[in-house]
């Protein structure tokens, strides 16, 4: 608790400094996040308790949310693209986790818009951290029957991004299904900015061991598993 008041004060600090403009004024939504001990543990556990780091990390998060209109994300998200089902949730690992799905099969680079498909993956993570209420997900690359024009590393390390720097311990397990051997160079950035801690949550996994992961019901017959879904958007109820 004591970090947590003093993570807080430092911020009221740093705001009576002055906010830059732009962005300008952080969103009031924002501001109440301040106000959550359980969001400031979140910084805290994220950062290592380190007080001074998770200060600027919820620093940077209200900067970031109000340049990006995060809570306006709805309305600038393509629909198509988030109908692509190149991104979505469904399904939960072994520890309860939702399963963030990313098929890349999906994908051609060069052929769709990034700056329209990184508002999807906006838009996904304020509607997974809002249902699961800051429960843990993990990130489930489904690179099955991809090659190389199926993926964008770049993309890739955008979504990590922003799970390192704007989403603090929202990620379980990062699973990695069926990565084709011709990407390995590519994950091992991906890897590299990702804090050792982190690290050790990575998981390759393909058809024959994912049930040590992700149970058979929970899985996608395209993986294997039982659950026959397949991904259409639904707006969520409060939109």
């Amino acid at each position: 608790m004591e970090k947590i008041l003093e993570v807080r004060n430092m911020f009221e600090a740093k705001i009576k400094q002055g906010i830059p403009n732009p962005p300008g004024e952080f969103d009031h939504r924002d501001l109440e996040r301040v106000n959550s001990d359980k969001y400031i543990k979140r910084i805290l556990d994220h950062c290592e308790n380190n007080v001074k780091s998770a200060t600027k990390m919820l620093w940077d998060i209200l900067i970031w949310r109000k340049q990006n209109n995060v809570y306006n994300i709805k309305e600038q998200v393509n629909i198509d693209c988030l109908k692509s089902g190149i991104f979505f949730p469904h399904g939960r690992d072994k520890d309860g986790s939702l399963l963030f799905i990313t098929k890349w099969k999906l994908y051609n680079k060069g052929q769709m818009n990034t700056e329209e498909l990184k508002k999807v993956i906006i838009y996904w993570l304020e509607r997974m951290e809002k249902k699961e209420d800051g429960h843990p997900i993990s990130l489930f690359l489904d690179m099955n029957e991809c090659g190389v024009r199926n993926m964008d590393i770049d993309l890739v390390m955008y979504l990590v991004s922003l799970l390192k720097n704007y989403y603090p311990m929202f990620v379980n397990y990062s699973i990695i299904f069926q990565m084709p051997w011709i990407m390995s160079a590519g994950f091992k950035l991906i890897k590299g900015l990702f804090p050792a801690k982190a690290v050790e949550r990575f998981r390759f996994t393909t058809k024959d061991s994912l049930k040590d992961l992700v149970a058979p019901d929970q899985a996608l017959v395209c993986w294997g598993g039982n659950d026959p879904y397949v991904f259409e958007f639904v707006p969520d109820d409060a939109e």
